[in-house]
């Protein structure tokens, strides 16, 4: 699962080029910022529940508590809310959930999770195509993360950027 940020890189990156290594530093360490504040706020909403997500089904609810699983919203194992990351890439950086991560085998009932045709009956989902499943919904509530919260996070994110352009220029 990746979120982008509509921020022509192209033209960032030139017009960085021209600047003076305090310049690409401050850029980098607010690319940093950014990329930990968008990180926790994806951690935040996952713990907080605070984006008002259709409740679990009452049976699943109570499969979740039977079973000795968390009873919140998209928090099962916790593997997934582990899983997410962030990586910066020059004046930018990834959040995300890196594809391929598969959740251990020794966690029960996380292949109904996904409707696909697995390619050998005991290949595991991913981690992403779980998260994945609740961004769409696939026949399930809707349960929208990543999107929601990036567009959240926008303005600090903006302001992150700004201030380090500021500090650069004037300082």
């Amino acid at each position: 699962m990746n979120v982008t940020c509509n921020v022509d890189y192209a033209t960032l990156k030139t017009f960085a080029k021209r600047f003076p290594i305090k310049f690409k530093a401050r850029l980098a360490e607010a690319a940093t910022r950014a990329g930990n504040y968008l990180l926790d706020d994806l951690v935040d909403v996952i713990e907080s529940q605070s984006m008002g997500w259709t409740p679990l089904s009452a049976k699943y609810l109570e499969w979740k508590a039977k079973n000795g699983f968390d009873t919140r919203i998209l928090i099962r194992s916790s593997l997934m809310k582990q899983a997410i990351r962030f990586k910066r890439i020059g004046f930018g950086g990834w959040v995300g959930i890196p594809a391929g991560l598969p959740y251990p085998k020794n966690v029960s009932g996380m292949a109904s999770l996904v409707k696909r045709k697995p390619r050998k009956a005991s290949r595991q989902p991913t981690i992403g195509e779980i998260m994945n499943r609740h961004e769409s919904g696939d026949g399930r509530p809707r349960r929208p993360l990543f999107g929601p919260v990036y567009r959240l996070a926008r303005p600090e994110i903006t302001r992150l950027y700004t201030k380090a352009l500021r500090d650069a220029i004037n300082g």
